[in-house]
Parts: structure tokens; C-alpha cells; sequence
């Protein structure tokens, strides 16, 4: 359960940085960039200290998106995140997480569940 709240966490964080799709987008308007070079410019501005750069990189290694699974490095990114976000940001989050309750999923019975 600690797992899936920390996981929660971390998501609640993307959604208050919320900026990586905006940032993809002022990166890759500025002109004709390559995957290679879009990547390049995050890892900057994460090192930098960009809690969307962060964010973004951290997200893309622990889904394997643009580069291979890594749940260090995304585990790395997402505490360096963590460490630069401002108290408040930090408490919403874990007031978010707290709150969060999943919807229950209907069950069916085993026997629909093979008859279709």
C-alpha cells in the first residue's frame, strides 16, 4: 500500500507541474528539433533544477517512453523533483493523495467471466 501511495504521489505531482506537455510543445516550436536534442534539452533543465523537466524525464523512464524502463532513473528524477518543489506544493500533494479514493470496479461472478 506505501508503494501505491508514493506512486500516487508522484502522480498528483504531474498534475500540479502540469507543464510538461506545454514545455514539449515551446521546445519543439522553437524550431525542427530531433528526439535525441528534445531529450538532451530536459535533462539540462532538469539538472537545472525545472520541476517539468524533471517531472517529464522521471515519468519517461518509469513507463519506457522515448528511452528503456528504468526505475532508478525515473526514481532518481522524481526525488530531485520532490526536493525542489515548495512546501506547499508538497503538502497539496500528499493532501491530494490522501483524499484519493479508486473507483471499484464491478465484479463478476467467475462464471461470467469466462462465458464472455
Amino acid at each position: 500500500m506505501a508503494i501505491l501511495h508514493r506512486l500516487l504521489f508522484f502522480l498528483v505531482i504531474g498534475l500540479l507541474c502540469a507543464g510538461t506537455f506545454a514545455l514539449t510543445l515551446e521546445f519543439l516550436g522553437a524550431g525542427s528539433y530531433t528526439q535525441s536534442e528534445f531529450f538532451e534539452e530536459q535533462v539540462r533543465r532538469a539538472q537545472q533544477g525545472d520541476v517539468r523537466a524533471q517531472y517529464s524525464l522521471g515519468h519517461s523512464y518509469f513507463n519506457g517512453e522515448g528511452v528503456p524502463k528504468d526505475y532508478r532513473e525515473a526514481a532518481k528524477w522524481l526525488t530531485e523533483l520532490e526536493e525542489n518543489m515548495t512546501t506547499a506544493q508538497i503538502a497539496e500533494a500528499q493532501r491530494l493523495t490522501r483524499e484519493f479514493k479508486p473507483k471499484k470496479q464491478p465484479t463478476r461472478k467467475a462464471s461470467e467471466k469466462y462465458t464472455g
